[in-house]
């Protein structure tokens, strides 16, 4: 028996995996629900943390970033705060200021770290945001930078004063699918003097919609063979 079936026989697991799909759902103590893509193989997984836009759901940037990643990595989508103007379609969350962001984080990794033990690699996750949760994830990469292995901003976050406020130490990468993205990551990463990659690909515009898996694929391998010393600069 697997460790997670272990945990859901004993009753002390708060995950709840949906029937059909690959997407899990989270109680995190404080916070609303997280969605989590679960490690696939043997070996530990990296862990990605996903910080969604301002008219968002997780499950929607989990499901990409399942696509482009196909199991190299356990993937961690935070809920974020529920927006009050909802549509029709139903509910829509955007992202908490920064104190209730770290505290969501915090939260939702030690049930990540409680449930999949050492199948998943939570001491330093990376994290990546899109638009505003861009600029988010850029302000928690600048204020603990030994919390992080790298960093992935998408369409957000892509000012000389917020992404390229990153610390050097840390791996960034860029991803653009607007024009004005692109010329504002291009920037950041000639200023940079730690490793910095930008791809844009305008068939996806602005959002993480397909073919947004095909280089935001690639930027977060990227990232993973930085952290550990293999990709090229």
């Amino acid at each position: 028996m697997t460790l997670l079936a272990t945990l859901v026989a004993l009753g002390t697991t708060t995950v709840t995996p949906p029937e059909p799909g690959p997407l899990w759902s989270i109680v995190v103590p404080g916070h609303g629900r997280a969605v989590v893509v679960p490690p696939k193989g043997p070996d530990p997984a990296p862990l990605l943390i996903a910080i969604h836009g301002s008219w968002d759901r997780p499950e929607w940037i989990c499901e990409m970033l399942d696509r482009a990643l196909q199991g190299d990595a356990a993937i961690l989508c935070l809920r974020g705060v529920l927006r009050k103007d909802r549509p029709k379609d139903g509910p829509r969350w955007t992202v908490g200021d920064e104190a209730t962001t770290r505290s969501e984080v915090a939260a939702a990794v030690d049930v990540i770290r409680a449930t999949f033990g050492v199948g998943v690699l939570t001491d330093r996750p990376f994290l990546s945001g899109f638009s505003l949760g861009a600029g988010m994830a850029a302000t928690l990469a600048r204020k603990s930078s030994d919390a992080w292995s790298g960093v992935l901003l998408v369409e957000g976050g892509m000012g000389v004063g917020v992404a390229g406020r990153v610390p050097q130490t840390l791996a960034l990468a860029l991803a653009c699918g607007t024009r004005g993205c692109s010329v504002k990551s291009a920037r950041v990463c000639r200023k940079r003097r730690g490793p910095c990659r930008a791809e844009t690909d305008l068939r996806y515009g602005h959002s993480y919609n397909p073919p947004f898996e095909e280089s935001g694929g690639r930027l977060l391998r990227w990232l993973f063979a930085s952290a550990a010393g293999a990709a090229p600069q």
